[in-house]
């Protein structure tokens, strides 16, 4: 009968972990429980049984102290072990610095991807008590069926809450200006302040805010009262130092100037928060307070943020359940649901209507962290190949070694230590790599990080422990590879370093550096791709050649400036709306009179010349109709009037769910976009009103001159406001500003890529010219019997072109599963089917960036005289 044997790996295990003293009585034990296993449940069972066994028994008392560098003499030993390393690194210039360039390279981008992620995850993290702070979204359903998921919910909401739900600690909405900026007038000086929000005076027991003057307890309690950030009161008032002084603010929906007084000044919010607010004022001293305080009748506007601070030990899960029973027993009409989102999870994992700020997305975070991974693969991936490569170039240094008495356990400890230098070299030049490009990385990804402040010691700390393990992992397999030589072999030379198992070893670390090579041109190459497709898709809008004004609120004024505007040839049309194209609009629900169907849209007041000014194409019109007073002339766009279920849409009759306001319909529009291409069109209703309009469109003649142009509407806008700040944008540009993320994560993207491919074609370099070193006499045997350079190129280079042909064959499905996912996230995209050109670019560009490194090296030998390299070795 055969003998069997438990796993001999598990048995290597026990021997090297167990103590002495304790391995002979473990291991005997563990036999005769194995033989026992093996007689009553078989083989597979015996030896599941023998593994846990050896696992279980890793404990602090079985393990045995290993002394790192012997029990005498250790400093003598590290200075050995330096100096060898030193000599051994001087010895191989080229191939030094291959690996430190590399590991280098690699470092440097983990580093910078590294700070880049810590922030994104640290979003709002900074609240105090933030696992207990929720935001309460909603989720609106039509009588389609059609579900609508926003980030805001009625004000009567909180109110209901309140009362009803113990589990509140405190709460506080907040309702940002909707308008983006409003008009602030200290001491004569007028600023725009673009970042007003209103907020219940529970705001600070809610979310932390560090007071630089006030105090929590009163700072938005007088109606009157506005609380400024540090920027904020130096920009008004050229100090933090302004408790108590006056400002006149113009409210987006008060016709009027409204005096308020400093109660408090913060510090301004980290960059690392949603809420990016400069100015706060309570809810109690605007038109909004009424509404904001009826609980009964303010369920259909969904304008407000509603964050919630629970008591402690109070689940989320159970919260959440505990809303839906509370809005069922007292709104049975609701249609939807109320949901919760823990307030450090929205900047990652919150993409909704109506969120305060573009929010990033996790899968960002997950991608970058994996190629910042693949960087760092690639690079140990480099020196594993060039270790053992030098294999044989070190084979008699280990066979003196071991002649004098050096043991495996020291030998690995020596190669070990070599790889940890390498390792600390390349970290302390990536330091220096990251405190020179710090400016430009924060100009890429939009950041301000300072090399003083990115992380803390601790933070520090552990990055330079995952260096020390990066020297250790990369250094592993080289280590107890040289180490298990023979001393006879190495000093007979009989050692050789193209072994199967060590050549196969290196062909698969080559293959997995161009597989994610070539996965990560294929991602940059798409990503490009779709950015280009979102820049020249028709938008249905025609928005080159158009001036915005914003803050034309006075209605009188903003007349007399269209009338100013269409006085000149340069102007070819001017109109005026409430919401901005490729920024905010309201929000509304609507019922169709003849079909019941109910859909949520968003609203834009306008004046009868908008469309035209603003490049949006009529597709009918009813013109002059004759309607009672009662009745307001709407225009919705096409995916309106489809969700309505409107065959015929005009003079149908839209009805303002909940009340006898009526609506009829007069004109249609085609599709246009007016947000981002991740999003699909949305259904807008227009309606002609010169109440709240406060953008002017000013569209440029063709032929004129865009600075022509400026300087014009500059003269009319300081004759019609006289005094007020002049402010202007172009509209493509305000679409551009859309894919800003998308562009900057590009832009990471292929940087990255571009440096991990480097990496890769250091390896090869430094693969090819070892390779090449190697062959150096028999290259020249071969010229001498009549080889000509292309038959030696094709020897050379025929084992590391197929593996890289290999590599495609694994990486192009490979690649198109991964980006298709990615732009899921578009609600337009590319076809990767209709692109597949990316995908041979990318395979026949990484093919000739690596044949060309195997020729440099290849072409040089082989067009040497045939007598030097004869002489070589």
């Amino acid at each position: 009968m055969k003998n069997i044997l438990p796993p001999r790996w598990a048995s290597k295990l026990l021997e090297w972990y167990c103590k002495p003293s304790l391995y002979e009585d473990l291991q005997g034990d563990l036999f005769e429980y194995f033989e026992r296993n093996l007689h009553k449940r078989g083989t597979g069972y015996a030896k599941l049984i023998y593994i846990i066994d050896v696992l279980k028994f890793f404990r602090l008392y079985t393990v045995r102290r290993r002394q790192l560098f012997g029990t005498s003499n250790q400093l003598i030993m590290i200075r050995s072990y330096l100096k060898i390393a030193l000599r051994s690194m001087s010895r191989s210039k080229s191939y030094t610095a291959i690996n430190i360039a590399g590991l280098t390279l690699g470092l440097t981008c983990a580093l910078f991807i590294a700070f880049y992620v810590a922030h994104e995850i640290s979003y709002d993290r900074f609240h105090a008590d933030n696992d207990r702070i929720l935001r309460i979204s909603s989720e609106s359903v039509s009588e389609a069926g059609i579900s609508t998921l926003e980030a805001t919910t009625p004000p009567g909401l909180a109110l209901l809450l309140k009362d009803n739900l113990p589990e509140i600690q405190q709460m506080v909405r907040l309702m940002p200006s909707t308008g983006g900026r409003n008009l602030v007038q200290v001491d004569g000086k007028s600023f725009y302040e673009l970042g007003m929000c209103r907020a219940d005076s529970s705001l600070f027991d809610v979310l932390s805010f560090n007071f630089i003057h006030g105090s929590a307890a009163t700072a938005l309690h007088d109606p009157h009262s506005a609380v400024l950030t540090e920027s904020s009161a130096n920009r008004y008032f050229g100090t933090t130092d302004c408790m108590g002084k006056t400002l006149q603010l113009e409210d987006n929906w008060m016709m009027g100037i409204k005096t308020l007084t400093v109660s408090a000044v913060v510090e301004d919010l980290p960059s690392n928060s949603h809420l990016q607010f400069t100015m706060f004022r309570p809810i109690r001293g605007t038109m909004w307070s009424d509404f904001a305080n009826d609980e009964v009748n303010n369920w259909r506007n969904r304008s407000f943020y509603t964050y919630v601070k629970l008591h402690k030990e109070v689940s989320a899960e159970a919260f959440e359940a505990k809303i839906e029973s509370v809005v069922k027993s007292h709104r049975k009409e609701l249609k939807g649901h109320f949901f919760t989102q823990s307030i450090s999870d929205i900047h990652l994992y919150s993409s909704l209507q109506s969120e305060m700020a573009g929010n990033s997305s996790y899968r960002v975070i997950y991608l970058l962290g994996t190629i910042a991974l693949i960087i760092m693969v690639v690079a140990c991936i480099n020196y594993v190949n060039m270790a053992t490569a030098r294999a044989l170039g070190r084979a008699k240094e280990v066979g003196i070694r071991k002649v004098n008495g050096a043991s495996k356990s020291e030998l690995v400890y020596q190669f070990i230590f070599e790889s940890v230098l390498l390792a600390c070299i390349s970290f302390a030049l990536a330091i220096v790599f990251v405190w020179l490009l710090m400016p430009s990385f924060n100009t890429l990804a939009d950041k301000n990080f300072e090399m003083a402040s990115v992380t803390t010691i601790n933070g520090w700390l552990f990055i330079f422990a995952g260096v020390i393990l990066i020297g250790v992992l990369a250094g592993m397999y080289p280590a107890f590879y040289l180490s298990r030589f023979k001393p006879v072999s190495a000093l007979k030379g009989a050692v050789v370093s193209g072994s199967k198992s060590s050549v196969s070893l290196r062909q698969a670390l080559v293959a997995i550096q161009f597989v994610v090579s070539i996965g990560l041109v294929i991602a940059t190459a798409v990503i490009h791709t779709q950015i280009t497709y979102i820049r020249n898709k028709d938008l249905g809008i025609s928005k080159s050649q158009v001036i915005v004004l914003p803050e034309c609120n006075d209605e009188a004024r903003r007349k007399n400036l269209k009338h100013l505007l269409l006085q000149h040839p340069f102007v070819e049309e001017a109109g005026s709306s409430s919401g901005r194209l490729a920024g905010n609009f309201w929000s509304g629900r609507t019922t169709s009179a003849s079909t019941g169907q109910e859909i949520g849209h968003k609203l834009a007041y306008i004046d009868d010349s908008y469309f035209k000014a603003a490049g949006i194409e009529v597709v009918e019109r009813w013109e002059h109709p004759s309607l009672p007073d009662s009745v307001s002339p709407v225009i919705i766009n096409e995916t309106a009037a489809r969700l309505l279920g409107l065959q015929q849409p005009i003079g149908e009759t839209l009805i303002l769910p909940g009340s006898h306001t009526l609506d009829r319909i007069v004109g249609v529009v085609k599709d246009f976009h007016f947000s981002s291409l991740h999003e699909a069109i949305e259904p807008i209703i227009f309606m002609e009103k010169e109440e709240f309009l406060r953008n002017t469109y000013v569209r440029i003649a063709p032929g004129s001159q865009p600075e022509e142009a400026v300087a014009g509407v500059r003269a009319a806008w300081e004759e019609a406001f006289p005094g007020r700040l002049f402010e202007y944008y172009f509209l493509d540009q305000q679409y551009d500003q859309l894919y800003k993320a998308d562009e900057k994560f590009g832009k990471m993207v292929s940087l990255m890529t571009s440096i991990a491919i480097f990496i890769a074609l250091l390896g090869l370099l430094g693969l090819t010219s070892y390779a090449v070193r190697r062959r150096t006499r028999e290259i020249g045997i071969r010229k001498v019997l009549g080889a000509s350079p292309v038959s030696i190129l094709a020897l050379i280079a025929r084992s590391i072109l197929m593996i890289v042909a290999l590599s495609e064959i694994v990486a192009l499905p490979l690649s198109a599963v991964f980006m298709s996912k990615w732009l899921d996230s578009f609600a337009y995209r590319i076809a990767l089917l209709s692109n597949l050109w990316i995908f041979i670019a990318a395979g026949a560009g990484v093919l000739c960036l690596a044949m060309l490194a195997v020729m440099i090296q290849t072409l040089t030998a082989a067009l040497k005289n045939p007598v030097e390299s004869l002489r070589t070795e």
